[in-house]
């Protein structure tokens, strides 16, 4: 936990909260995956895999910055190329003592796609959430139109002469129309809300 404090808040600010929470986290479930896939007799305790990614992302964010390794000055970059070696060595020929090296490993590799790729990432997703808001908004303007054109069959013959399929179609919208209200009024995806002076 050390090494969280150490170099978490640089990170932290460097990326934003959100996006050092995400960093943490997924990387905690994704060596523990690798490693129970790699070394499934090694029990994974603790969160050494996704204090290992911080670290990553510290050394690719701060490249240059010098930490004191003992009373040896360093750059981030080369202590985690050490690290990584070191890891990598213990993988290949494990010394014991029950260590998950492979959820080390995983950490390690994780915080290196993170920060390399995490850009794309936010822009592949961004694109889907535009992509359903606009498949929403076209399914809304396909309800909405035949709504109406179901109310007017209403004004004309009366509610009584609607069918089955189109009563249910009518308790569908109202539901879905209510779902989409709820939605926006809470700020969900797509909407924003407005700040008052």
């Amino acid at each position: 936990m050390f090494a969280l404090w150490m170099f978490g808040a640089d990170v932290e600010r460097a990326m934003g909260t959100k996006k050092f929470l995400t960093l943490y986290f997924t990387a905690g479930v994704f060596a523990a995956l690798l490693s129970a896939l790699l070394l499934p007799q090694t029990a994974v305790l603790g969160a050494s895999g996704a204090i290992f990614a911080v670290e990553v992302a510290f050394a690719m964010l701060f490249p240059n910055v010098t930490i004191i390794l003992f009373i040896f000055p360093i750059k981030a970059k080369h202590l985690v190329m050490l690290f990584a070696g070191l890891t990598a060595l213990n993988c290949l020929l494990p010394i014991g003592g029950g260590v998950a090296y492979y959820a080390h490993l995983g950490g390690l590799l994780y915080g290196f796609l993170f920060v390399r790729y995490e850009p794309r990432v936010w822009d592949l997703v961004s694109l889907w959430q535009a992509k359903q808001r606009a498949r929403e908004l076209r399914e809304g303007e396909e309800i909405r139109r035949r709504v109406d054109s179901l109310l007017d069959k209403v004004n004309r013959v009366g509610l009584e002469n609607l069918t089955r399929k189109e009563m249910e179609f009518l308790q569908k919208a109202s539901q879905k129309f209510r779902k989409w209200k709820a939605v926006s009024a809470s700020g969900g995806p797509g909407t924003k809300k407005e700040k008052k002076a």
